[in-house]
């Protein structure tokens, strides 16, 4: 049985998207001895009790201290830990944007719901170590292309900070923005409200 772990979003600011800044505990270095630092989407585990829009809008306003509107959408699809790609005839949650299964537990047997939405106010980073808001197509660029946080805001991604973050360190999608990057290689017609 699959059971919903987590919910997650693609949540416009304007122009520009939010993504997280994973915590401090979550950095690495890679075999090359680079700092690799997690770029993910604002949402995480779903707590007993909780719906994934539940979560989602708490989720939210712990990490970017603002409330979350959900877009509507009606063409509901899954990408599971093979990459391929499905459309979902009937979506258990509306307004869903596409699901996700991954690799490694607890993701195995479970899945991730994620939405699109909105937000007015300005962000503010919150239980996250920044936030960085960009366009979809210069956020894959800087991972596919392997780029610093300072080669990242010389493309014109902006960075909001809570802590220090290391201008040499290499940013790498972590959890939905994984996804995210593959869908915009091989299935970009699925993100074209988006791009």
């Amino acid at each position: 049985m699959i059971h919903t772990v987590g919910a997650a979003a693609i949540i416009a600011y304007g122009n520009r998207y939010i993504f997280e800044i994973q915590k401090r505990h979550k950095w690495h270095f890679s075999l090359k001895n680079e700092l690799k630092i997690g770029i993910g989407c604002i949402g995480g585990s779903i707590e007993p009790g909780e719906t994934p829009l539940e979560a989602l809008k708490r989720e939210s306003l712990e990490e970017i201290r603002t409330y979350l509107t959900i877009t509507g959408w009606t063409e509901p699809f899954a990408i599971d830990s093979s990459l391929k790609v499905t459309d979902l005839k009937t979506a258990e949650e509306k307004d869903l944007f596409f699901e996700w299964r991954g690799t490694r537990k607890p993701y195995t047997k479970n899945r991730v719901c994620v939405f699109l939405g909105e937000i007015t106010e300005k962000p503010v980073p919150g239980d996250v170590s920044g936030i960085l808001l960009t366009d979809i197509a210069s956020l894959v660029h800087c991972i596919e292309n392997d780029l610093s946080f300072e080669q990242s805001v010389q493309r014109g991604i902006k960075i909001i900070p809570k802590e220090k973050i290391p201008p040499e360190a290499k940013i790498e999608a972590a959890g939905t923005v994984h996804r995210l990057v593959e869908l915009y290689k091989n299935h970009r017609a699925r993100l074209k409200n988006i791009l």
